[in-house]
């Protein structure tokens, strides 16, 4: 059992240590990963608490959010900002839940609290 779990360590720190050494692009592709793995969590957390958040418009969004941070000359904050909350809106127009404003609000906060704060 201690001997699976070493082996379990030892493959996930090469497996995360090595985009945290070169840096650039594999780090990204990990810190999306993570973030999108977040957000399938958050999504899936207020599923269970009766609400319907938009899954891939929130991924989306949190992968734009984790870009801009990576590259943020080639993605201006303001410009990203205005155009999650006015992509996110359209989206809702076509989730036919029961609440589609608290619904697109807990999209974009996740959107929110997964990408930016990652």
């Amino acid at each position: 059992m201690l001997r699976t779990r070493v082996i379990s360590a030892i493959v996930l720190l090469a497996i995360v240590a090595i985009p945290l050494i070169l840096g650039g692009l594999p780090f990204f592709v990990l810190v999306a990963a993570f973030g999108l793995i977040a957000t399938y969590e958050f999504v899936i957390l207020f599923r269970k608490g009766q609400h319907a958040p938009m899954l891939i418009v929130a991924a989306a969004l949190t992968l734009a959010f984790i870009a801009q941070a990576q590259w943020p000359a080639l993605l201006p904050l303001a410009p990203l900002l205005t155009a999650a909350v006015i992509a996110s809106l359209i989206a809702s127009l076509w989730n036919k839940s029961e609440h589609p404003a608290s619904d697109w609000a807990l999209t974009l906060a996740g959107a929110l609290y997964v990408g930016w704060l990652l």
